[in-house]
């Protein structure tokens, strides 16, 4: 099985680069170099194996989950950092986001916020935790702003984020 090739159903092809036994195959991911546990069932018997590459940019062509310790899912719901993340994607990768809501024009997103697993860590440490309801805001700090990131980002309430708009559509900023 050492050296075989074989084509995912989305994440392009893997080559087996160890077998140790039926339940432990690494396979290396051909676009990315990514190498993953899976089973010798999963690969063999089925025309396109699913077998997901961390790295590979499934969200909105640009976001990968990452390898870490951040889940984009829970019990099979989102997880509130993932869905925070996913949002703020759509709005700068998705041609229907601009469409509907034409200040998202122009949007984007640094580049170490593409992985998940970097924004994750950053939500964790920023989210406030009092309860509260929060939105990620990009131009607050530096108003203006089109770029999501670690230096221009942080959370408001809905109000403080409407009080914010309406003062600089009122200043013209």
């Amino acid at each position: 099985m050492f050296g075989q090739k074989f084509k995912t159903q989305n994440c392009g092809g893997v080559v087996v680069c160890e077998y140790h036994n039926a339940n432990n195959v690494m396979v290396a991911f051909l676009d990315t170099g990514t190498i993953v546990k899976t089973a010798k069932r999963t690969l063999v018997g089925s025309d396109r194996p699913r077998i997901r590459d961390p790295l590979a940019k499934t969200v909105f062509g640009v976001g990968c989950i990452g390898v870490g310790e951040h889940k984009a899912h829970t019990e099979g719901a989102d997880t509130k950092a993932f869905s925070i993340w996913r949002a703020m994607l759509r709005r700068c990768y998705y041609r229907g986001s601009r469409h509907h809501q034409p200040s998202y024009e122009g949007g984007k997103v640094a580049e170490e916020w593409h992985n998940f697993q970097t924004f994750a860590e950053w939500f964790e440490e920023n989210y406030p935790t009092d309860g509260k309801r929060y939105q990620l805001d990009k131009d607050i700090i530096t108003p203006g702003n089109k770029v999501y990131s670690p230096k221009t980002c942080s959370f408001v309430t809905q109000q403080e984020n409407l009080a914010s708009r309406k003062f600089r559509r009122d200043k013209n900023i």
